[in-house]
């Protein structure tokens, strides 16, 4: 764009050469420009795009996988707080998750084994209790006839009934250790129940993270897949950390440019721009350069060619902006409200000074000139002319100098 703007001028001074030499009538008055004093402005035109200020960037869950984009909000879509914003799919979550699921499943199964275990083997020690309790009363009935029987059956009845005892005391023992047993199993089954749904918990909440929401009113923009690559759609793979949607405000907006090196370091931080929205001609922005990038990002991988970020914010705008739309601006890389500029042809060198020729009469006076600042076709003089001075697009004739007139 540059190059193009210089081309502009260049044709500008040709064009005033030419309207000058076709209404001369002599050869000296072919080449001559006036001096006037006037604003001087220098401005490139760039090309950016709006962006908003205040951006929250919504990221891919902390995953330790890839996971693909199912759903992806369209961009520029008005989005409220709890929108659904982008589902994703990762079948290794889906897979866990499963497992987790089955895990919990055969632990409550488990629980229901190990307590019909030991419904089983405490009603057996119970029915053994009731047989010896039976026993034991039966016998106790036979005390009655100990008169009708000898002393050695008497003694021996004796003994049964002790042995019933200590029969029924160690069966008491036995159902009472094994309840303590089974109560200990149950709870350290229960607690690996507890785990396995702490487990699937764990597991439902990274799959409850693969649909995002909105955390805040906004416009919704897509990420872009790398760098300045095209953007996100559904079937892209992303990964942890890696940003998918931005979800702008719409109170305040800045440009965003990237700019070759050349246009970068004819561009200053502060330069005034003024500038229009491409799709909306009568839409108007000013501002200024606010932020320039100190280094340069290939525009594609393995790129050698490199762009420069710059921003400008904006001071004023005469309608709405949305974010993403394209903007062309100017920027004011000099602006003086008043100064003498002459064209880059009128400027000659000579001894490490520089030049003009200025008409006086028939003739021409050489002028050492002190230049202040010089653009690619223009050349504003800080002093050795002044406004209303005549001089010569070229170097006149040797004869037709008459003298030399330094600062």
């Amino acid at each position: 764009m540059r190059t193009v703007q210089i081309l502009n001028q260049i044709a500008c001074i040709c064009i005033i050469v030419l309207f000058i030499s076709c209404n001369s009538s002599n050869s000296d008055d072919f080449f001559t420009y006036k001096v006037n004093r006037s604003p001087f402005t220098e401005k490139v035109q760039i090309t950016g795009e709006l962006e908003p200020i205040k951006t929250l960037t919504v990221y891919c869950p902390n995953l330790r996988s890839d996971a693909i984009i199912s759903y992806l909000v369209p961009n520029g879509t008005v989005v409220k707080k709890g929108d659904i914003i982008c589902k994703l799919q990762c079948y290794q979550l889906d897979n866990q998750y499963n497992i987790k699921q089955r895990e919990l499943e055969i632990q409550n199964a488990e629980l229901l084994k190990i307590q019909a275990n030991q419904n089983l083997q405490l009603q057996l020690l119970q029915a053994q209790q009731q047989n010896i309790e039976a026993s034991t009363a039966i016998k106790m009935l036979d005390t009655i006839q100990e008169k009708f029987i000898s002393p050695a059956q008497k003694k021996l009845l004796k003994l049964e009934l002790q042995k019933a005892q200590v029969e029924l005391n160690q069966i008491k023992s036995k159902i009472g250790s094994l309840q303590k047993i089974n109560k200990s199993e149950i709870n350290s089954q229960r607690l690996k129940i507890k785990q396995a749904e702490m487990q699937l918990t764990s597991s439902k909440q990274l799959m409850d993270q693969l649909t995002i929401k909105a955390s805040s009113d906004g416009i919704a923009l897509r990420a872009r897949r790398y760098g300045d690559g095209p953007f996100l759609v559904e079937g892209d793979a992303v990964w942890r950390r890696k940003p998918i949607v931005k979800i702008s405000n719409n109170s305040e907006f800045l440009v965003k440019f990237k700019l070759p090196e050349g246009v970068y370091k004819a561009i200053n931080k502060d330069n005034p721009i003024t500038g229009v929205i491409s799709s909306i001609p009568k839409s108007k922005l000013s501002g200024k350069i606010s932020q320039k990038a100190p280094v340069g990002k290939p525009i594609s991988k393995e790129s050698k060619v490199k762009v420069f970020d710059v921003s400008a914010t904006i001071d004023s705008i005469n309608m709405t902006p949305k974010p993403g739309l394209t903007v062309i601006c100017d920027v004011f890389t000099q602006k003086m409200d008043s100064a003498l500029a002459v064209p880059l042809v009128a400027i000659h060198k000579s001894d490490s000074s520089q030049y003009v020729y200025t008409k006086r009469k028939n003739k021409f006076v050489k002028r050492e000139i002190k230049i202040s600042y010089k653009s690619a076709s223009l050349a504003v003089i800080e002093a050795g002319i002044k406004e209303g001075d005549v001089i010569s697009l070229h170097k006149p004739d040797n004869r037709s100098i008459t003298s030399t007139e330094k600062l």
